[in-house]
């Protein structure tokens, strides 16, 4: 047992290549003002500090408190992508630049132990406090890219999980764009498609959070999962189903199949919208359910959509309101069903269910 227990150690470790080292922080700033240090990869959220909380950073740094590490990953180009530290950076980068742009009036503020720095610029300050934080070192830890993208994904979400708390589509989205950029550019312009953002009338506080995207990758394993393209698989919870079946769809997916299921998601959408109106998936009862269940009759309908197109409007709602009503979907939809299992069974369910009943009509 702890044979095989430390040959998965030092099978594993390989997969985590990292090299540390310190750097002075002008020698780091110069470095990104060079375009090797890359703080926006499409993944990563934006820079949010406030004066306040960068003003504290540089305090930490002139009075010589310790800072965690940056981690980056090391990409092809030999530039460095920030996995973790993106805040910190981005707030040495704009004190230090300032002293270069005199229009540029950033004005510490809040600070508790070097309070002669409150209200002043980065010009107003002496050469020697200059110094002291130009030639002071911080901690970089980096990471070799490597072929095993799951890896990348689990340190990705284990650092930023340390951080300021990252939703569980915002760490995904680091293995989506990993795996496809093309794909996690797709998802990011569908997610704005009118007919989307009506049909699924999503609260502000959930899109931020890219709850909006999960639906859509939700779209996309269902279909697989209705194909019959992937068995029932055991997972423990719905984040690591989303995840890891995602992953499949990608790894399997060439660049056609991909556009192909954007188009076909995009008529979709269309489709309900038109036929259901703005939150479409409460349509029927402002009250039912949630979406999570609800929506499942999205990816259906869109690999049933060449036959609801070919009915009218009162039985395609009909055929969708009786799958609501059926004795099928109440007993998937109660408690007695793990998300995960309910997930698998409620994608297949939905899809005989809504094929079924268009066959009658033909």
């Amino acid at each position: 047992m702890n044979d095989e227990l430390l040959s998965q150690i030092k099978e594993n470790r390989k997969k985590f290549r990292v090299d540390h080292f310190d750097i002075v922080i002008s020698e780091y700033v110069n470095r990104y003002n060079d375009g090797k240090v890359i703080l926006n990869p499409p993944y990563q959220r934006t820079f949010r500090w406030d004066m306040l909380t960068q003003s504290a950073l540089i305090e930490s740094i002139l009075i010589g408190i310790p800072l965690p590490p940056i981690f980056a990953f090391s990409n092809e180009n030999y530039n460095w992508e920030i996995i973790d530290g993106l805040q910190r950076t981005s707030t040495l980068i704009r004190f230090i630049n300032s002293l270069n742009e005199p229009n540029e009036e950033i004005k510490f503020e809040g600070c508790e132990i070097l309070t002669d720095l409150n209200g002043k610029t980065m010009n107003e300050l002496s050469p020697g406090v200059i110094n002291n934080l130009k030639n002071a070192r911080i901690r970089i830890e980096l990471v070799e890219d490597n072929d095993d993208l799951y890896s990348q994904y689990l340190l990705f979400s284990r650092l930023n999980s340390n951080g300021e708390d990252l939703s569980p589509q915002e760490l995904r989205n680091f293995l989506v764009y990993k795996l496809s950029p093309e794909f996690y550019s797709k998802m990011n312009n569908f997610r704005n498609d009118p007919n989307f953002v009506e049909a699924i009338s999503m609260k502000k506080h959930r899109i931020q959070k890219q709850e909006d995207n999960e639906y859509i990758l939700r779209f996309f394993i269902c279909q697989m999962i209705m194909r019959d393209e992937t068995a029932e698989v055991y997972y423990n919870k719905i984040d690591t189903l989303i995840t890891k079946e995602i992953q499949n769809y990608l790894n399997q997916s060439t660049l056609d199949v991909i556009q192909e299921g954007f188009s076909n998601i995009e008529g979709t959408y269309r489709y309900i919208r038109a036929l259901l109106g703005n939150n479409s998936f409460r349509h029927f009862h402002a009250n039912l359910n949630n979406i999570t269940n609800t929506s499942v009759i999205a990816p259906a309908i869109g690999l049933l959509i060449n036959d609801f197109s070919g009915i009218d409007d009162d039985s395609a709602r009909k055929i969708i309101l009786n799958f609501f009503n059926s004795e099928v979907y109440a007993g998937l939809t109660n408690r007695s069903y793990s998300p995960t299992r309910r997930f698998f069974k409620l994608s297949v369910a939905s899809y005989e269910f809504f094929k079924n009943e268009l066959e009658k009509l033909r």
